[in-house]
């Protein structure tokens, strides 16, 4: 544990949006995905294609960071704000969202993979509408971000490049920036131990003190298992999978507490893997209705 007010290197600030573990793990080869969480529908488009996988996730949790930090940070002007750096050069971008660290050699095929989950990334929208929904009025279209096209190799490197964030995208993460650990991202190799992580932060960060969290098996299936049929071999497969994508996480958050039932995964009442102070966090409690 350690206070992400005096950490900023290695804390990160989610959104909700990250927490509803929306992003395919696989290329789903389509530039339209439908997907219902809880009472919602969230659909999401972009042109060149839906982001899926561990990159598109690490740069969407760059953006919502550094909207959240940029948010908060009197000395960058009001008109700024949205405009989040991305690095003078390609590898700059690389070691900011976490991909290039020292010592490692960025391969050409890694270095294009990014380049088009950056691409993917901010050309998506989402559309989030109640799951039964009486009208067409019953629609709040969110648009995560967008940006001139970036040239990375025009050979100029005296300048950052730079994304411009939605409006609507910028309020949501500087509103309710969840603090989670960089470092625990990063060493966390599968898209679904990255989902689970993210729920889980959300989660234990605005649950109550007095009770836990049940995930359901069939909650959890809806939600990280999408991939699996919903026969008894298939919910057989995925609960297996699943306790080991759960083992990941542990095993990168030490001090995380959960249980596995016959019920599902049970989170007791624990501590976040950042600290926050008690007012920021029971400010997003309070917001998003909890106790």
């Amino acid at each position: 544990m350690y206070d992400y007010e005096r950490n900023y290197d290695s804390v990160g600030y989610a959104t909700l949006i990250l927490s509803k573990a929306l992003l395919p793990c696989r290329d789903p080869k389509i530039d339209t995905l439908v997907v219902e969480r809880g009472g919602y529908v969230y659909t999401l488009h972009a042109d060149v294609g839906i982001p899926y996988g561990r990159y598109s996730r690490l740069i969407l949790a760059y953006l919502t960071t550094q909207a959240y930090i940029r948010s908060i940070d009197s000395s960058i002007p009001d008109k700024e704000k949205r405009t989040v750096p991305l690095g003078r050069t390609f590898n700059d971008f690389l070691r900011n969202i976490g991909i290039a660290t020292p010592g490692r050699h960025i391969s050409g095929r890694t270095r294009s993979l990014a380049r088009d989950h950056l691409d993917r990334v901010t050309s998506l929208t989402v559309t989030l509408k109640p799951r039964y929904a009486c009208s067409p009025t019953e629609i709040d279209k969110v648009l995560f971000a967008i940006s001139k096209r970036i040239h990375w190799d025009d050979g100029d490197q005296s300048k950052n490049r730079y994304c411009l964030l939605d409006e609507d995208f910028y309020r949501e993460a500087a509103g309710r920036g969840v603090p989670f650990d960089l470092r625990i991202i990063n060493k966390l190799s599968q898209p679904s131990a990255f989902d689970f992580y993210m729920w889980a932060t959300y989660n234990v960060f605005t649950q109550s003190p007095y009770g836990g969290t049940m995930l359901t098996w069939t909650s959890a299936k809806h939600i990280f298992g999408t991939d699996y049929k919903d026969d008894a071999d298939g919910r057989k497969n995925f609960k297996r999978r699943f306790r080991q994508t759960v083992n990941q996480v542990a095993e990168a958050w030490p001090k995380l507490e959960w249980t596995a039932t016959q019920k599902g995964i049970y989170l007791p009442s624990q501590d976040p893997s950042v600290t926050a102070t008690v007012p920021h966090r029971e400010q997003i409690r309070r917001e998003l209705g909890g106790e």
